[in-house]
């Protein structure tokens, strides 16, 4: 019974990590109807921080990090919570919900050019041929969206923006996150992150709307499962699964992505979508089945 415990609360927890980062893209299109790509990135990451500081001093879980790491740490988070959320909300304004989470899908395949062509990391055959198709799925999706229109057009490449930022916020972080706790970087990088979005918010000069339930309770879910529960579910999953079994379950975000926005917000799907996104997602495949057979 507790060889099963070990072995199955690592699945639950992926597959919950899953299940929020899939919703995600959920919840930020429906708080769009009512406050700004701004405002929500700022209340989702000022939520953040304070669970995450509650949690750690409660815990006694944060630890000081030198200070000569304080340029790296605060550009990372820049890039990696400032940049990318403030494109990705404001990508998912324009675009769906749907496509927005197949376009962040590419994100390991962006990662994947970059270090072969960057840090000369030998590449297998069957991680190009997922990378040029994966390059091919996002070319259809990017020839209109859900309903050809330049505004999806640019929602899109506001998204593909937030994918290139992530990968650019991995490799800064790497450095950082092999040498000091886990923990404490995610919560000193979630403090910096939301001082950037809260000033972005301040200057755009828009008055916050009156917070109702449901923007209270999608709030609560991006900046509690999806910022702070969900990173710690994937981490004690990757500590306990390995990068491989974690790595195909993730894969699995988009669809939950796409099919959250279509029986949630009754977004609909074009042939150009459906053929778009199953390129992706078998592109995508192959480039995690063949870095983890190089890293075997």
């Amino acid at each position: 019974m507790k060889q099963l415990k070990r072995r199955g609360l690592p699945f639950v927890a992926i597959i919950a990590t899953v299940l929020f980062w899939g919703l995600s893209y959920i919840s930020t299109k429906s708080l769009l109807e009512t406050m700004t790509p701004f405002q929500i990135a700022a209340c989702r990451y000022g939520l953040t921080v304070i669970i995450l500081l509650g949690i750690g001093f409660g815990m006694r879980w944060l630890k000081p990090l030198p200070f000569r790491e304080l340029p790296r740490l605060m550009l990372a988070a820049f890039i990696g919570i400032g940049v990318y959320f403030v494109c990705e909300n404001s990508g998912l304004k324009l675009t769906t919900a749907g496509m927005g989470s197949l376009i962040i899908a590419t994100i390991p395949v962006i990662n994947t050019i970059v270090t072969a062509f960057w840090m000369k990391k030998p590449t297998s055959s069957m991680v190009w041929v997922g990378v040029l198709l994966s390059v091919a799925g996002v070319f259809i999706i990017l020839q209109g969206g859900a309903d050809f229109s330049f505004q999806s057009l640019w929602g899109n490449l506001l998204v593909l923006g937030a994918a290139f930022s992530w990968v650019a916020y991995t490799l800064l972080n790497q450095p950082l996150s092999r040498a000091y706790d886990v923990f404490s970087l995610n919560a000193y990088q979630a403090v910096f992150g939301a001082i950037f979005l809260i000033i972005l918010a301040w200057m755009e000069g828009v008055d916050m709307p009156r917070f109702t339930p449901g923007i209270a309770v999608n709030l609560v879910f991006l900046a509690f499962c999806c910022s702070a529960l969900g990173y710690f579910f994937y981490n004690y999953a990757l500590r306990h699964l390995g990068s491989t079994v974690v790595t195909t379950f993730i894969n699995f975000i988009p669809v939950v992505g796409v099919l959250g926005g279509v029986f949630i917000l009754g977004e609909s799907l074009g042939i150009s979508q459906i053929v778009g996104g199953v390129i992706i997602l078998t592109g995508v495949f192959l480039v995690s089945m063949g870095e983890s057979r190089v890293t075997a």
